[in-house]
């Protein structure tokens, strides 16, 4: 019916909006890995980022506390791609 049109309305926007509020600093922390640290890890970390993304739309749907397995991982891939990084600057 109408309410199950609109939760997966709902459900359809969060989903490519969190994509995109989340994509610029995920590819920024990706390609600085690769440039500075290691193109390996850094590939390993966006398959890790990007299997964490697809569970989202169903995350999202269980609410919290679900939505932390997609996003808690997603938070931790983009922080390992970031502290080596840190670590070679200072």
């Amino acid at each position: 019916g109408s309410a199950g049109n609109k939760h997966f309305a709902l459900n359809a926007d969060r989903t490519a909006g969190n994509m995109m509020e989340q994509s610029p600093i995920f590819l920024a922390a990706l390609w600085t890995h690769a440039a500075f640290v290691d193109v390996g890890s850094a590939a390993q970390l966006g398959w890790a980022w990007l299997l964490a993304r697809t569970i989202y739309p169903a995350a999202f749907a269980g609410g919290l506390p679900w939505l932390l397995f997609s996003t808690g991982p997603g938070y931790i891939c983009i922080a390992l791609l970031l502290y080596p990084v840190w670590q070679l600057a200072f």
